[in-house]
């Protein structure tokens, strides 16, 4: 059952870094044409976060698979935990962006929230897949950690 849920969980990680990364640029690209100041940094970040998004889904996939050797599992972890906090301080950044706007009406602006909103829920299946991750390892162990070297584990022989 697990593997179906972090299956369902990539799914939708991958469709929603597409639709933030779509959103985000929409914004990014009204900045660029029709306004004096530059897009804000927390809107760029959140450009950055779905295109690193769809690479580590690509790598979580695929390395276990194809590279199980060199793939630990504590890498896996590191790079599901970097996803989840890239989305939670994306989302708080924007959201405390929009809100200190003076002026915030029309479809720019709605399409700003709604990147918001769905960094959010980014944030929310990414810390959901790190918690099935670290549940398994806990459970399982580090599979395809090194094996101790052979005599490693006995004591020394007299010279």
């Amino acid at each position: 059952m697990d593997r179906t849920v972090v299956v369902i969980l990539r799914f939708l990680q991958g469709v929603a870094a597409l639709t933030n990364l779509v959103l985000s640029s929409l914004v990014i690209n009204w900045y660029l044409l029709r306004s004096p100041m530059p897009s804000p940094t927390s809107l760029n970040f959140l450009t950055f976060a779905p295109a690193f998004s769809i690479l580590s889904i690509i790598y979580l996939e695929l390395a276990p698979k194809r590279f199980p050797q060199g793939c630990h599992p504590f890498m896996l972890l590191a790079i599901e935990a970097t996803n989840t906090i890239f989305y939670f301080t994306g989302f708080i950044a924007l959201a405390i962006f929009l809100a200190k706007l003076v002026y915030c009406t029309g479809s720019v602006c709605a399409v700003a929230r709604a990147t918001s909103i769905l960094a959010a829920a980014e944030f929310t299946s990414w810390i959901a897949s790190t918690i099935l991750l670290a549940k398994k390892i806990s459970r399982e162990g580090l599979k395809g950690d090194r094996e101790p070297q052979s005599g490693s584990d006995t004591p020394m022989s007299e010279v």
